[in-house]
């Protein structure tokens, strides 16, 4: 069975669109198949997921033997070392045998990172090391004392003068 694998869902909708959501979305078989919303979720869906699944895993494997032999011909017979080291380097990062990569996070004094920090604690001191200015925390307006929330005027216009009806005199916002 030939069936080429798509990113999305690839079923059509009542507007007659291609249906956006991803392969296999929020069924088991992500990444393949039609969406939950499209049959994906259904035994036949699952089935046709699987299909479309072992069909490019097979795909891959018949690849798998001539890009080897590429690759050993370019560790064997490439002009530049370069080359040949870059392609015996990849061969053994996918074979799990490269350089293993280590990321050590330190406290402030060098050592571990003590259990009790908070996760807040460490993202106030990521934004301060962001922003070498002092960030202004935001803060909000009060509401009125009738509970309605103030509302913000609206862009592009000036505020409504205030009427100071007892005085008789309008003055500006």
């Amino acid at each position: 069975m030939e069936v080429t694998p798509n990113p999305h869902c690839g079923a059509r909708t009542r507007a007659g669109d291609s249906c956006g959501n991803k392969a296999g979305f929020r069924t088991d078989h992500v990444g393949f198949g039609q969406c939950y919303l499209h049959g994906g979720a259904t035994e036949t869906g699952k089935k046709h997921a699987k299909a479309i699944r072992d069909d490019a895993f097979a795909r891959i494997l018949e690849m798998t033997d001539p890009a080897l032999a590429r690759i050993r011909a370019l560790i064997d017979y490439a002009e530049s070392e370069a080359v040949a080291l870059s392609a015996a380097r990849d061969i053994l990062d996918r074979a799990g045998l490269g350089a293993k990569h280590v990321h050590e996070h330190t406290g402030p004094d060098g050592g571990p990172i003590p259990l009790d920090v908070r996760a807040g604690d460490l993202l106030d001191r990521a934004r301060k090391l962001r922003s070498p200015a002092k960030a202004k925390p935001a803060t909000r307006k009060k509401a009125s004392a009738t509970g309605k929330k103030a509302s913000p005027p609206a862009r592009g216009k000036a505020p409504a003068p205030k009427v100071d009806k007892a005085a008789g005199n309008i003055k500006p916002a």
